[in-house]
């Protein structure tokens, strides 16, 4: 906090989502306190290219899909939502240094606007698992000019971020 904010009382501002294929669901959190500042949700503007992931593969691999369907839930579905989020709590995005998503394998994919046909083609190994450094201006989500987008890991085509952060949060360890 201090190297972000001396002297500064508004509160240093993280933006939580999970990302699903038929819905999203966010928070804005104090990164402080823990505190949550906001919540909302709704529906994941892809789901017009079709209701399952490989539908939304197989229309990605067409001329122009990937752009497509990186806009359906970066401009259609994240923006308002944050846009939502940061009304209610009288927030400015430019307070929100942190974004950490969970998604399956292909919504990570299809958000970072990358090749996801490995996916469901043999040998159904993904383009990733994790991700180096991703600002969140570089896929067209204007927060702090610094804040970098966390994408949790994904361990294969089809066990991906949200299950990877689901096992965290939960410790289903123990």
């Amino acid at each position: 906090r201090d190297v972000l904010a001396q002297n500064d009382e508004h509160p240093l501002v993280g933006f939580a989502i999970d990302l699903g294929t038929t819905s999203l669901a966010g928070l804005l959190v104090d990164l402080d306190t823990g505190k949550i500042l906001a919540k909302a949700s709704g529906g994941n503007g892809q789901i017009r290219y079709g209701a399952d992931v490989i539908n939304r593969i197989i229309e990605s691999c067409r001329e122009g899909g990937r752009e497509r369907l990186q806009d359906a839930v970066v401009k259609e579905s994240i923006r308002p939502l944050l846009e939502r989020m940061c009304m209610s709590a009288d927030i400015k995005p430019e307070r929100i240094y942190r974004m950490v998503l969970a998604g399956n394998t292909t919504m990570n994919h299809l958000l970072l606007g990358l090749h996801s046909d490995p996916v469901r083609m043999e040998p159904f190994v993904p383009s990733f698992f994790a991700a180096d450094t991703i600002y969140t201006r570089d896929i067209g989500i204007h927060l702090n000019g610094e804040a970098e987008l966390i994408l949790a890991p994904n361990i294969g085509s089809y066990v991906g971020g949200d299950i990877t952060a689901g096992a965290l949060v939960s410790m289903i360890w123990n």
